[in-house]
């Protein structure tokens, strides 16, 4: 028989915790709590799983009725004195020790980390209280040791489990950066050695609701390449995280006369859209004029601090609800990096910008490229797959090595482009492959009924704006009206990039004229560079750099960097184009 937790969700609902994490929720009010037919649902509920080892406590811990009372403990004077707490959270048992000055951080610390373990905001705060109904009754033993200072328990088969709070694992399901790092199942139609993967945020929002980066952060790997499947969904879903505005980094709230004597980055030298939308009715987004107030972050450039608007650093920036905030750009898709260090994530961010300005010029171009081989590592994972692959040399800023990788699907009638940039042109063309493949992986889920993707808000991974409903036809190419103004998110582009009429597109711009590996054009896109970030000044531009790593991030031995360089070329939704007039959108991100 399971036991079960009863807290109050609102004024008319009740929700039951059982032992192994179930949740149920009655349309009932705390008040008819001993009504015989209550009573009868939760004697089914107590009888519907197996029983569970109790967890036990020391002989000396305190038992607390509640979350709420563990922080407030916590806020006491510092000199009160150690003591091990021990309560309940939904399902979970936890404990901790409270002592020293950081006793009032780490308890919150705790607060926040079992929050965000709950996607309902709701339901978080509810555990937080006191519990209506409680079946655990906690026995004690002498022989438990305390908790190590920093460190949250949680029961587990009738111990107690440690979750590190500070500092935060970079993975860990109670408290880390990331809940889980997870490979997702194998797939067939995916070239044997390529390992798919995505890592798992907490649900910030329960903690905050203005707190709200994408629950879940893609990433995928080759057998035997430098950076492995779990390496690389740790960086993804690092730079997910630091990508929501969480609060960190120094704010202004100022117009740009009033930074006379500062060095800023305005909205418009970024130029997000072509500015002959702004005057268009009802498009979203409007300027800023040079005595309008606006939020700011401080950055640095090769000349020193500067400041940035807050909405070019920040995804979801209009969610942070700061006061005064308004709609002045689209979200920025580039350069946005994390790494073990600032400088890596920041020679990352450049080179994923030096990436998008070479892959949208080469888009509005025309012109072929050249096609360059296909990295060992990427040809030995290949296997017996039978998708078509192509990786081709795009010219890019400084020379740097930018890559465009062509994965055809012609049983499934899906082409897939992914790219990328490193110093390293070989690196290069394996990060650009597994962009493709996940890309491609993307591309098959939204062309079934089914799709996950499409369902993603149904199902708690959080909903992707303006995606159109499934079509047999794949006729998605007319689908998003006048202009393409219903592309607004880089997965739409991927939905569109499925229309018979955009492949064959698509396939007619990546073979072009078959430009040879060895002509001008190819060995101009693949010179040697040192990095993205000298290649960037070297030819003279503006490099903005603002470091976005939260607190808890830094001190788990991870950064996160946005850059920004104006000038250079963006892909992004076809809604806010750089240029109005523009011929067929990319078919993806």
């Amino acid at each position: 028989m399971t036991r079960i937790a009863v807290y109050a969700l609102g004024a008319d609902r009740l929700v039951v915790c059982g032992d192994a994490g179930e949740r149920w929720v009655l349309d009932v009010g705390a008040e008819r709590l001993g009504e015989p037919a209550v009573v009868q649902v939760l004697d089914g509920l107590r009888a519907s799983g197996p029983d569970a080892v109790s967890p036990v406590c020391g002989e000396h811990d305190a038992i607390v009725g509640s979350l709420a009372d563990v922080v407030e403990l916590g806020a006491r004077d510092a000199d009160a004195g150690a003591s091990v707490v021990v309560w309940r959270y939904g399902s979970r048992h936890v404990r901790m020790l409270l002592d020293g000055r950081g006793r009032h951080r780490n308890a919150l610390d705790a607060r926040d980390a079992l929050l965000s373990t709950v996607d309902d905001a709701e339901m978080a705060r509810a555990f937080a209280r006191h519990p209506l109904v409680d079946d655990v009754v906690l026995a004690r033993t002498g022989r438990l040791d305390a908790p190590t200072p920093g460190v949250l328990q949680c029961a587990d088969d009738g111990g107690w489990g440690d979750h590190a709070i500070d500092p935060a694992p970079l993975v860990d399901a109670l408290t880390g950066i990331l809940h889980r790092v997870r490979k997702r199942p194998v797939d067939l139609a995916l070239p044997p050695g390529f390992e798919h993967w995505h890592a798992e945020l907490p649900f910030l929002s329960s903690i905050d609701a203005r707190w709200l980066p994408d629950p879940l952060a893609p990433a995928g790997a080759f057998i035997g390449a430098v950076e492995s499947g779990r390496e690389a969904a740790i960086r993804s879903g690092v730079a997910h995280y630091c990508g929501a505005y969480l609060g960190q980094g120094a704010r202004v709230y100022a117009s740009e006369a009033e930074l006379a004597g500062e060095r800023v980055l305005t909205i418009a030298q970024w130029r997000p859209h072509d500015p002959v939308l702004d005057r268009e009715p009802g498009f979203p987004f409007a300027p800023v004029a040079p005595d309008e107030r606006l939020w700011w972050l401080r950055g640095s450039d090769d000349d020193g601090p500067c400041v940035t608007p807050l909405s070019l650093v920040h995804a979801g920036y209009l969610q942070a609800a700061l006061p005064g905030m308004r709609a002045t750009n689209g979200h920025n898709l580039g350069g946005l990096q994390a790494g073990a260090s600032l400088a890596e994530a920041v020679e990352r961010a450049c080179a994923h910008v030096v990436a998008h300005d070479a892959v949208a010029r080469w888009w509005d171009s025309g012109d072929a490229l050249g096609e360059v081989p296909v990295p060992s590592v990427v040809a030995d994972a290949w296997g017996g797959s039978d998708l078509a692959l192509r990786v081709l040399a795009v010219p890019a800023v400084g020379g740097l090595p930018v890559r465009l990788a062509v994965v055809d699907d012609g049983h499934a009638n899906i082409v897939s482009l992914g790219f990328a940039g490193h110093a390293d042109a070989d690196e290069a063309g394996v990060l650009a492959v597994v962009e493709a493949l996940i890309q491609h992986a993307s591309a098959r889920d939204l062309d079934r009924p089914d799709s996950l993707i499409r369902d993603a808000g149904k199902l708690g991974n959080g909903g992707v704006a303006g995606l159109r409903e499934h079509s047999p036809a794949r006729d998605y190419a007319d689908a998003f009206g006048d202009d393409h103004r219903g592309l607004i998110d880089p997965m739409a582009h991927v939905q569109f990039g499925l229309d018979p009429r955009v492949v064959a597109e698509t396939r007619r711009r990546v073979v072009g004229a078959g430009v040879p590996a060895g002509s001008t054009s190819a060995a101009a896109a693949t010179s040697a560079a040192t990095s993205a970030r000298r290649a960037l000044r070297d030819t003279g531009h503006r490099v903005v750099t603002v470091d976005v790593t939260t607190d808890r991030v830094r001190r788990a031995g991870m950064h996160a960097a946005r850059v920004l360089v104006p000038g250079l070329a963006r892909l992004q939704p076809a809604a806010f184009p750089l240029t109005v007039g523009g011929g067929t959108p990319y078919p993806g991100w």
